[in-house]
């Protein structure tokens, strides 16, 4: 089979940087890296209590931006506590 975008589930790696410890829920930038198919870089700024909720609400936010939208909308957040700060 011949990957393409539309039939590849999105694979990514997250590197988690915190940007601020002052108030909880701290704020962290997410960088996620997909593999080809989907190889672009995405920024995102994630407030949640722990690094590793940061890194499953992004990754969730950059699989849910490269799949397709009837398999996104059914997906259901793993990491509640999280959010995207705008």
């Amino acid at each position: 089979m011949i990957l393409s975008p539309r039939n590849a589930a999105p694979r990514c790696t997250c590197v988690i940087d915190l940007l601020s410890r002052v108030f909880r829920p701290y704020n962290f930038l997410a960088t996620v890296t997909g593999e080809p198919p989907h190889a672009v870089t995405r920024r995102y700024q994630i407030a949640a209590p722990t690094e590793s909720e940061a890194a499953v609400f992004a990754l969730q936010l950059f699989v849910k931006e490269f799949t397709p939208k009837i398999i996104a909308d059914q997906a259901q957040n793993m990491a509640p506590r999280a959010e995207r700060i705008q």
